[in-house]
């Protein structure tokens, strides 16, 4: 079973009607997603908007570059610009989302303003969630340069890319594996990529593994022996993009990726994980709000979480326990519920847990062997 916690939400695609908008990321965020994916595009006045293509259509179905576009005339031109959000604006929304441990991939397809995105991403306290991931190897390199703690991902082709695809990108070749420093200050509102033959080598492969970053790779290129060598070196490797379960556990069994980008929600919707409440507190069957599970049928069985558990008070003698999960604590026992009507509850069970914690998905201990389960982890700051 792959893992519900390497699943990445590429663009947010079904979480809301069009990707890569503040809508997706916080409906993602809401059903306990622990990885997502959105790109940056930046616009002709130089603010970072959240959006893939170097091009968008106005409320006339013309083509404009937003290279060419400035931030503030968006909404007067309309179409696809008017849902474009400012990079800002998305880091407020997912750094106030009581979600506060899902990863944010930040996929950077423009060159030159690595500075400013940097900036935005420590503004807004977001900087031990990211990943800096761009098919543009310089972007890359100067992320490195400023903000060495943080994960590099590459995006690239390990195969020949074919002629739609050619027509398309600018393809840059490496056969040797080596990628060097491309001339110039900017690359702004273009769409390219590197042909990487036989795997990535030299400078750029020494950062991202000194960086604990990874590798993204077509899934219809996925070599097992390039994955081996790139995983042998500390590199983890992704693959766009699955739409069904059969296809990503098959995947799964034959490549050993790492983590998986994904386009359909329903794949999230079908993870095991989903159905199951692991309860270390008043839910549990005989404790004080056992009765919030009314309404929903099912099993309960027992096994144990690992982490660490405090009281936290409200008054002298009455409090709450918290989870700090940790894959080294203690072993705590919980209650496992399990039950098919459990996804239509969770925004109620959300709404009673509170601000105070996060529903997320651990492993949990049985005694028939390693399962998944939510579970709602402490947010207390106190």
């Amino acid at each position: 079973m792959v893992s519900f916690n390497k699943l990445i939400s590429h663009r947010f695609r079904g979480f809301a009607p069009q990707e890569n908008t503040i809508a997706g990321l916080i409906a993602a965020l809401d059903f306990g997603v622990q990885i997502v994916e959105f790109d940056i595009r930046v616009a002709g006045c130089g603010t970072p908007l959240i959006y893939h293509d170097e091009y968008a259509l106005d409320k006339n179905g013309n083509k404009r570059y937003l290279s060419d576009v400035f931030a503030k005339d968006l909404s007067s031109i309309g179409g696809t610009f008017s849902y474009m959000p400012s990079v800002d604006a998305l880091f407020e929304a997912a750094a106030k989302h009581r979600n506060n441990t899902c990863r944010l991939l930040i996929d950077i397809k423009d060159f030159g303003f690595e500075e400013e995105i940097n900036a935005l991403v420590h503004l807004h306290g977001l900087q031990d969630r990211c990943v800096y991931v761009s098919w543009v190897p310089n972007v890359l390199y100067r992320m490195a340069e400023i903000a060495p703690h943080i994960p590099l991902c590459l995006s690239h082709w390990p195969g020949n890319p074919n002629a739609q695809v050619r027509a398309l990108h600018g393809v840059h070749d490496a056969p040797d594996g080596m990628i060097p420093r491309l001339p110039g200050d900017y690359f702004h509102g273009e769409r390219s990529g590197w042909f990487v033959s036989g795997g990535l080598r030299g400078e750029l492969r020494n950062l991202i593994a000194k960086s604990g970053g990874s590798v993204c790779l077509p899934v219809d290129m996925l070599d097992a022996d390039l994955i081996q060598d790139y995983q042998k070196d500390g590199i983890e490797v992704s693959a766009f993009s699955f739409i069904d379960w059969k296809t990503m556990t098959d995947y799964a069994s034959r490549y050993g990726l790492n983590e998986y980008f994904i386009d359909n929600k329903t794949v999230f919707d079908e993870h095991p994980a989903r159905f199951r409440l692991a309860s270390y507190g008043t839910l549990a069957p005989g404790r004080s709000n056992h009765h919030i599970m009314d309404g929903m049928t099912g099993t309960w069985s027992e096994g144990f979480v690992r982490g660490f558990i405090r009281q936290v008070m409200w008054d002298e003698k009455n409090g709450y326990p918290a989870l700090t999960p940790n894959p080294n604590g203690e072993k705590i026992p919980v209650h496992i519920f399990e039950s098919r009507d459990l996804p239509d509850h969770w925004a109620r069970l959300d709404a009673f847990e509170t601000d105070e914690y996060a529903r997320i998905i651990l492993p949990i201990e049985t005694e028939s062997g390693v399962i998944e389960a939510s579970i709602y982890k402490s947010n207390h700051k106190g």
